[in-house]
């Protein structure tokens, strides 16, 4: 009968791998904010991969680390290429347990499914591949219980971390005390699965392999390869997350001074064409009465100076603010903008819009209309059309404006140079209404300006 070899863990390394796991447990949860919170594709592939990297990684750290304090007559001999699958199964249990959390309200189904997830395949999973993988002159026996238990108290463990998570972050308040315990709990699931299944496993007095080439061992890895470097590699991820974080706090502020200011410069220029209508309105009106009055001929030419001074102070006032914006809505002020954008300066300007009324707020259809202005300024400054057509629709809560025209064309350097203010101001004035401005163009074959603005939108007929 084989004798058994009774092993136990030394404390040091018990309490190391604890502080690995939670440390990993921070990063990863971090770099899954930034992959949830990021505004484009690309970004939110960078924090995907960087998360998945970092979590396997952390995982796969503290298993082997807990294995390096395992107390026993010989070296643990891994095969080389069962070291680097756990770690490939350890980062694919956390691919997928992003995929469940990718994005918007995390509930109680993707809650179990990134769970399960965690638990079953980044932590379970990786277990017992790393086991599977241990070569010594030792037999192992597991209990099977056991082996069900360490499971279901990873599995468990880990939904309940992501049920604190979503609980902390309802809403837009973020209570901190429950992020931090978030984490804490998620950092523990990956020890108390280890421990739990350790206590079920036996090991007995076996043949030696004959052939160690293809084996490792975990020793010689060292505590610098299974600790030390991965910690490096947690900690420079989780200063890097912070650091975009910083970077991001501080753009969001200078985006909200920016919309404040841009709001300010809007109310003023109401004001201001409230006044000019107003006021110097009503006094050319009169000073016109008053010279017609009078009968003399020879004042004609002052009346005339007089009404053309009125039909000046009339379109400034109108390009202060177009009182239809306000009273008619956006659609209605982008027609009439079409209209006198065709009947200054003769270039055909087609609008297909829809036959309903669209109620934005004051931002959003102020920031759609003064790009519209900009996009037909442009139009006309550099593009040489002869046509523009303008379409408006609204769609999945999106407000969605094109403005395309038959001119000769933006080159691809153009649109990305920092010189081209009048495209930087577009694309700054969509993003403070959560919008986007994406711009098609080929020379010679004319542009399209594609404005995207999410709403709320109310649609009456």
């Amino acid at each position: 009968m084989p004798e058994c070899v009774h092993a136990h863990h030394d404390f040091r390394f018990v309490v190391l791998s604890i502080g690995l796991s939670i440390m990993a447990s921070y990063a990863a949860r971090d770099l899954a904010a930034r992959m949830r919170a990021s505004r484009t594709q690309q970004l939110w592939a960078m924090w995907f991969a960087a998360a998945t990297i970092v979590d396997g990684l952390g995982t796969w750290s503290m298993q082997y680390t807990a294995m390096l304090g395992l107390e026993l007559p010989t070296p643990l001999l891994f095969d080389r290429r069962g070291v680097i699958v756990s770690l490939l199964v350890g980062m694919a249990g956390s691919a997928i347990t992003l995929i469940f959390i990718r994005r918007g309200r995390i509930t109680v189904h993707r809650r179990m499914g990134a769970g399960l997830a965690l638990g079953g395949i980044n932590i379970s999973g990786l277990h017992y591949t790393a086991m599977a993988s241990l070569w010594m002159p030792f037999v192992q026996d597991y209990l099977i219980p056991v082996v069900f238990l360490s499971v279901a108290v990873a599995t468990s463990i880990s939904c309940l971390a992501f049920r604190i998570s979503a609980d902390a972050t309802e809403g837009k308040r973020v209570h901190w005390a429950g992020v931090h315990g978030a984490s804490i709990v998620r950092g523990i699931a990956n020890p108390a699965m280890y421990y739990t299944a350790m206590t079920g496993v036996v090991f007995s007095m076996g043949a030696a392999p004959r052939d160690v080439s293809h084996l490792v061992s975990i020793q010689s890895i060292g505590l610098l390869g299974v600790s030390v470097v991965p910690a490096a590699v947690l900690v420079v991820a989780l200063l890097t997350s912070l650091v975009e974080r910083v970077q991001r706090r501080r753009g969001d502020q200078l985006s909200a001074l920016a919309g404040q200011l841009q709001s300010a410069r809007e109310q003023e220029r109401a004001r201001l064409a409230r006044e000019i209508h107003d006021e110097l309105g009503s006094t050319l009106t009169g000073l016109k009465w008053e010279l017609e009055s009078l009968g003399d001929r020879r004042l004609n030419g002052a009346v005339r100076r007089v009404e053309s001074i009125m039909a000046t102070v009339k379109q400034i006032s109108s390009d202060l603010r177009p009182g239809i914006l306000d009273d008619l809505g956006l659609l209605d002020a982008i027609q009439w903008e079409a209209s006198q954008f065709e009947r200054r300066t003769g270039i055909v300007c087609q609008y297909h819009l829809p036959g309903t009324r669209v109620e934005l707020s004051n931002e959003a259809a102020t920031a759609a209309f003064r790009i519209f202005q900009e996009a037909l300024t442009n139009v006309l400054r550099h593009a040489a059309a002869t046509r523009v057509d303008v379409r408006a629709s609204v769609d999945g809560g999106q407000l969605l404006l094109e403005i395309s025209d038959n001119g000769r064309g933006i080159s691809r350097s153009d649109l990305v140079s920092p010189q081209s203010l009048g495209l930087l101001g577009m694309r700054e004035r969509a993003a403070l209404v959560d919008g986007t401005v994406d711009i098609t163009s080929q020379p010679g074959r004319g542009t399209t300006l594609a404005v995207t603005i999410p709403t709320s939108t109310k649609v009456a007929a």
